[in-house]
């Protein structure tokens, strides 16, 4: 048998040998570690803390990994304070007034800034500057309604200042019609003067409302006249209660709406390629200065040929509106 055998099979024997010994011989101290092999996180840890008892499987088991929360009421309570729990307060905020507010004028609701005057006959409500530039289909809405094609949002409701103006005395008349062909509205014409304390003098200022609109084609002030008209009232089936158009955003027109509180008494579109009016920039203060109408019934506009339209047809009018 060649050398090289015989040394190849003299290894086999020394490793069976050595593996043999290793398993048969009892341990009872753990054996140290190859200086090359590299350290487990485990084995490290031990070495660092010889003392360290593990528990057996099944006591790990009985026990909750995460200490159980204790109930609510053994928590300790937040500490009491003597203060009172708040109530709502019933009485609205006084509104800042920018002008001086005659005794003559008499409140007619907590809510909305709306006065009435009995002595000059005149309906007196605040609003703000809303838009100071561009087209326009109304001149004076309710808030939160068509600010976006009114120079003033109104504090008010326009059933309000409806209701106002019939105290007054001022019975309305028609509103504007198409049916069977066009009718301009006609009732009591409506002066409207403003009234502001201008932001950049502080003095109070008056001028009539028809010099805040210009003539698109002219450019010169409104000079036709407003009349009331009333707007309308329908019957909600649902909460059987009466809703007045007029609340939705007509309150002062520019252009014709059969839904108009207050309308023009001549004949203005309300497509946008027809509008007749604009705001006058030059003539408006800034944005949100806050303003006061003032509204004085006058002579009653009559159409020259009264034609009543029949209750059915004020919806099919209504329609016809543009919202």
């Amino acid at each position: 048998m060649p050398p090289n055998h015989f040394i190849w099979q003299a290894t086999l024997v020394s490793i069976a040998l050595c593996f043999a010994a290793t398993s048969c011989t009892p341990r009872s101290e753990p054996q140290a570690l190859n200086p090359e092999q590299p350290k487990s996180s485990l084995n490290a840890d031990q070495e660092k803390s010889p003392s360290t008892v593990i528990p057996p499987a099944s006591k790990l088991q009985t026990k909750p990994a995460i200490e159980p929360v204790k109930p609510v009421v053994e928590q300790p309570e937040a500490p009491k304070t003597n203060l009172a729990p708040q109530q709502p307060d019933s009485n609205l905020p006084e509104e800042v007034q920018t002008i001086d507010i005659p005794k003559s004028w008499k409140r007619l609701g907590k809510k909305e800034e709306i006065w009435i005057d009995v002595n000059a006959k005149e309906v007196i409500f605040a609003g703000h500057v809303c838009l100071n530039a561009g087209p326009l289909e109304m001149f004076i809405c309710p808030a939160q309604t068509k600010e976006h094609e009114s120079v003033i949002s109104a504090h008010a409701t326009a059933l309000q200042v409806h209701l106002a103006l019939v105290a007054l005395g001022a019975n309305p008349g028609k509103t504007t019609s198409w049916d069977p062909e066009y009718r301009a509205a006609y009732g009591p014409t409506i002066e409207i003067t403003l009234k502001w304390k201008d932001p950049e003098s502080g003095k109070t200022k008056t001028t009539s409302a028809k010099q805040w609109i210009r003539n698109v084609k002219t450019k010169k002030a409104m000079e036709q006249l407003w009349v009331f008209g009333g707007s309308q009232f329908w019957d909600d089936p649902t909460s059987n209660h009466k809703v007045y158009y007029g609340d939705a955003g007509e309150l002062i027109c520019l252009s014709n709406f059969s839904t108009a509180t207050i309308d023009l008494n001549i004949q203005s579109s309300q497509s946008n390629a027809g509008l007749l009016f604009e705001a006058f920039e030059e003539n408006i203060p800034p944005l949100n200065t806050k303003v006061y109408a003032i509204l004085k019934p006058g002579k009653r506009i009559e159409p020259k040929n009264p034609k009543e339209v029949p209750q059915d047809q004020n919806k099919s009018e209504t329609q016809k509106s543009k919202s």
